[in-house]
């Protein structure tokens, strides 16, 4: 990125402005346009645009380009130009589309740094000598700079801008293209529909051995300007101030509309309220600005600014979901559960408990669905994002629990921001385990006077790593004498998923013993979803389990063979068997004893965390 001169126009005229511009060879094509940003610290203008609160576009333009205009602006006052003939009277046209002419820092265009000649030149023309050295091998570097990835021209962009190299450009492109993935990955995560830009935990870490000496060898060993002597005291001020740049860059490159980069926190597996531990890196100065137009969250007559720096908002299939990213994680992965759970697993008129709510990963798809808009036009169904219309979801209620006080303020925040009537759902802060033991409700609740009366259709148990400590309130909160269905989420070993399905049944069947006297009650695992890859041979799995009587489960079961059906209709009512239906639809008894799986929690097991029993 560099200043150049450039026409300011608004966004609608500004391709047209642009085409005319390049037919007549005007265009400055070493830069990109770039959205005027509406501060006035990196563009000096001859007609003030600090006042205008409409959005511009800097367009760059060459130096008799700028010439031309200024004469055909004030013909009496500048003499005319050898060069005014090569331009065609009919580029006049677009100058009524000129707002404002001035100088405005833009991107290289990718082309540039094909043909680096050009772009040493345009960022170092206060100090041409020491570029002699760049420009001589940027001709011989065009093979290299062709195999760079946006991360890579981003990074490299930054050390043209930020200032000008003593080093071979050949060297600093081939010192770029050794750099790890693991330092310099090949691509970045976009997050929100702010396109927030995440960088991995380990990317572009001055403490990292060979970041460092990258930096080490492009930085510090180049003589600093007078301006960035002012700025600089000490070794950590000039890498801060590059890290900047690189930031700034690595947005742009990614997304013109990107306002800020974050860096993934790693999540403590002995977190109880898995907090994210996002770092934000980075915000524009148009992200600020942006910030105090937020809406307001209100609770308990207490204004909440959903303003902050790390304030995002997703949306998925229509259902927007807001929080504080640096408080709280959020996962992409879980997309299709989601829409697995809301358009498949949720019945009409079902009651949903969700005992790990979050900020209502399973409880807003339960409560909306999103419908296609017919387009007018085409008479045909859109499935944009532009045109997904929120409606009611098939849950007639939703319990939601949350521990971590972030995410249940969120939780409120976007049922009260997608337009969920608060008649469909009740909240209920603290450890589920306490809270809906002490639930004191009306006929339409889970318990009367702390004994079971009624209960809920289906549960969901999204707790990762495990959510094994719930499954005990679980099995209590299902509807007396029909039962329901739990939702098993886990972290689980690919080689242990068998074993893991069998143990949630041998598990469940002895819940079931203990704390209900409906003996006629079977288990049966119906289903196993693989929802994503956690780690390597680590997969997210979610046991689709039912429980209760066996003609209430085959009554509601589409993948059961007949076959089995009949097998099945012969067990014994008093019996409470365990059943596990493997991908065919055969059904296997579930063994009187099971080994548990590394992912169980237990003393002897990977996961051994107190809070989560």
């Amino acid at each position: 990125m560099a200043a150049t001169n450039v026409f300011f126009v608004k966004p609608q005229n500004a391709k047209k402005v642009k085409n005319i511009l390049e037919d007549q060879q005007l265009l400055d094509k070493r830069f990109r346009m770039t959205p005027h940003d509406g501060s006035s610290k990196d563009r000096t203008s001859s007609d003030p645009l600090d006042s205008r609160n409409e959005k511009l576009i800097a367009i760059p333009v060459t130096e008799s380009c700028l010439d031309w205009y200024c004469r055909w602006k004030n013909p009496n006052e500048m003499p005319s130009s050898s060069s005014e003939e090569n331009v065609s009277m009919g580029t006049e046209d677009v100058m009524q589309w000129i707002q404002s002419t001035g100088v405005y820092s833009c991107p290289f265009s990718t082309s540039m740094l094909g043909n680096h000649n050009k772009t040493i030149n345009a960022n170092a023309s206060r100090n041409c000598e020491s570029t002699v050295n760049c420009i001589e091998e940027g001709s011989k570097s065009d093979g290299l700079v062709r195999k760079l990835n946006t991360v890579q021209r981003a990074l490299l962009e930054s050390i043209l801008s930020y200032r000008q190299t003593k080093n071979p450009f050949k060297a600093t492109v081939s010192s770029i293209l050794s750099l790890p993935h693991k330092t310099c990955p090949r691509k970045l995560e976009q997050l929100g529909d702010d396109h927030t830009l995440v960088i991995p935990p380990q990317a572009f870490l001055s403490t990292d051995p060979s970041f460092h000496s990258f930096l080490i060898d492009f930085i510090f060993t180049i003589p600093t300007t007078e301006k960035i002597m002012e700025k600089t005291s000490s070794d950590d001020d000039q890498i801060n101030s590059f890290m900047e740049t690189l930031w700034k860059m690595l947005a742009h490159y990614h997304n013109r509309n990107c306002n800020r980069v974050v860096r993934r926190g790693e999540i403590s597996p002995s977190s109880k309220v898995r907090q994210s531990g996002h770092k934000i890196l980075w915000i524009s100065p148009k992200f600020n600005e942006n910030a105090s137009k937020k809406k307001k969250c209100v609770d308990n007559n207490e204004d909440r600014i959903a303003s902050s720096p790390g304030w995002i908002a997703i949306t998925e299939q229509g259902i927007k979901q807001s929080f504080d990213l640096t408080k709280v994680m959020f996962s992409r992965g879980n997309i299709t559960e989601k829409i697995r759970f809301g358009t498949t697993l949720v019945q009409k008129g079902d009651v949903i408990l969700d005992m790990y709510a979050g900020i209502g990963y399973y409880t807003l798809p339960a409560l909306l669905a999103s419908r296609k808009i017919p387009d007018k036009a085409s008479n045909r169904m859109i499935s944009s994002k532009k045109h997904l219309r929120k409606t009611q979801g098939r849950a007639s209620f939703v319990y939601a629990c949350e521990w971590n006080k972030h995410a249940f303020e969120y939780l409120q925040y976007n049922l009260q921001e997608n337009g969920v009537p608060d008649y469909q759902y009740q909240l209920l802060e603290g450890d589920c385990r306490k809270s809906l033991k002490g639930m004191q409700l009306s006929q339409t609740g889970l318990f009367s006077e702390n004994q079971l009366e009624f209960g809920v259709d289906r549960i969901s148990l999204g707790l990762l790593p495990s959510s094994e400590g719930g499954w005990e309130m679980a099995v209590q909160c299902l509807r007396k004498n029909i039962g329901g269905w739990l939702h098993i989420h886990g972290n689980v070993a690919v080689s242990e998923r068998w074993n893991w399905s069998l143990w949630i049944c041998y598990c469940l069947s002895k819940l079931v013993c203990k704390f209900r006297d409906e003996n006629n009650w079977h288990v049966i695992c119906n289903h196993v979803e693989r929802v994503k890859s956690f780690a390597p041979k680590v997969d997210h799995l979610v046991a689709d389990v039912f429980i209760g009587p066996m003609n209430q489960f085959m009554n509601n079961s589409n993948n059961l063979l007949d076959t089995e059906k009949n097998r099945l209709s012969g067990i014994l009512e008093g019996n409470n068997e365990a059943l596990l239906l493997d991908i065919k639809g055969v059904a296997h008894i579930c063994p009187e004893h099971i080994d548990p799986p590394s992912c169980a929690l237990s003393i002897k097991g990977v996961l051994n965390q107190d809070w989560m029993r």
